[in-house]
């Protein structure tokens, strides 16, 4: 299992959530080839249990803040839950399993509400957005930009609320201020549109926060998979949608680290 880890790219470099090098990627398909089914699932849970036993050390060139610290000892317990009872195809097709994965590697933080992927990449229409307004960053780093970025768990979503997301935005802009090389923050989802200020008003908060202290967002065309997560757990949303006064939109919301910095001092500042 050593001799996996050794092939994973330098933590540094961003990467989408699926992504973790070629080498690494073929080296675990041919160590879990021979393997059966329920091998395989526990090959995969062995090799979490290790990584998280070292959780400590890896996490020790990360420059972690003490809140975001502080969250790990949950976090591991609800790792240990699922390792008890992993879903069926627990490996790299799956969602669950990557996002395990990429916690015991210190690339995907408990930071309360949701995931914080501290070295995810900005592409496409982000991309493009990114260099209209910030051309610098996309010539000092050949448009690899690294970003934070917000992963929703369905573990999570006790903390999912107005409260517990303020704190992840304040928590996400302290360790911006760790982290000079990191653009800052961005999450593309449905959820981030602006227009669920009269749509869904309990959700406005999602990018209102954010837009009030210097983010902008993108949209681009949604897809069928946008529009279902957008209206299948929210009767009003589907029924604005199916009478045409609600277009869900494929929206990435982008802020910059100055004004997510700002906004997280102002917020320390008032003891939120």
């Amino acid at each position: 299992m050593a001799d996996l880890v050794a092939l994973l790219p330098d933590w540094r470099k961003p990467l989408l959530m699926r992504e973790f090098g070629a080498p690494f990627t073929a080296a675990w398909g041919a160590a879990l080839a021979p393997l059966s089914i329920v091998q395989r699932k526990q090959f995969a849970v062995a090799f979490l249990a290790e990584k998280a036993l070292e959780i400590g050390k890896t996490l020790a060139d990360k420059r972690l803040t003490r809140p975001l610290l502080a969250r790990y000892p949950r976090a591991l317990e609800r790792l240990a839950d699922t390792l008890e009872s992993p879903p069926e195809s627990y490996d790299l097709q799956d969602e669950l399993f990557i996002k395990d994965l990429r916690l015991v590697l210190g690339l995907g933080l408990p930071a309360g509400a949701s995931i914080l992927d501290i070295r995810s990449r900005l592409g496409g229409t982000a991309l493009l957005g990114v260099a209209r307004r910030n051309p610098l960053w996309v010539a000092r780093t050949r448009g690899q930009i690294p970003c934070f970025r917000l992963y929703i768990d369905p573990r999570y979503l006790e903390d999912f609320n107005r409260d517990g997301m303020a704190a992840y935005y304040r928590e996400a802009g302290e360790l911006l201020m760790q982290h000079p090389d990191v653009y800052g923050f961005i999450c593309k989802s449905w959820f981030m549109d602006p227009q669920l200020e009269q749509v869904s008003p309990r959700l406005g908060h999602l990018s209102s926060v954010p837009l009030s202290a210097g983010a902008f967002v993108i949209n681009s065309t949604p897809t069928a998979k946008d529009i279902e997560r957008a209206t299948k757990t929210s009767p009003t949303r589907r029924s604005l949608y199916e009478s045409g006064a609600y277009r869900p939109q494929a929206t990435t919301l982008v802020w910059p680290r100055k004004g997510m910095i700002a906004w997280a001092k102002s917020q320390i500042a008032s003891g939120a």
